[in-house]
């Protein structure tokens, strides 16, 4: 049956949605609401849709204490991948821009990375830091 949450239906068993995925600017990951993207320091996305198919299904609601039991990390990796450099060369450019002008980060200072359904191999973690 599957979780009963249109949110999570939209995403599982679809490869667009396969991830893991992963923010390429740092401190994007702290300025959600400006730019636009969900919380992922809070909870993951995924998680808070599970969550909430369970609520619906059960009436219990259980996002309160699975969020209090999750602990917010930045993990940092290395991770071939030519296809986005160009892509991430502007990201960055519009990053410095904006900082430089004290300004406001947007969507435009972010780009995301894709790992297509394959996990982050172990020795390819560098960092984790937990918040």
């Amino acid at each position: 049956m599957g979780v009963p949450d249109r949110q999570y239906n939209l995403k599982a068993g679809v490869a667009l949605h396969d991830g893991p995925y992963a923010m390429l600017v740092r401190e994007s990951a702290f300025h959600s609401a400006a730019i636009g993207n969900h919380d992922y320091l809070t909870m993951p996305e995924i998680i808070e849709d599970i969550c909430n198919g369970y609520e619906r299904h059960t009436g219990e609601r259980i996002l309160d204490e699975i969020a209090s039991a999750l602990k917010p990390c930045i993990v940092k990796f290395e991770h071939p991948d030519s296809d986005h450099d160009q892509h991430l060369a502007n990201v960055l450019l519009y990053y410095c821009w904006s900082k430089c002008r004290d300004e406001e980060l947007c969507y435009l200072a972010n780009t995301c990375f894709d790992a297509k359904g394959k996990a982050i191999p172990r020795l390819a973690i560098r960092r984790i830091e937990f918040l």
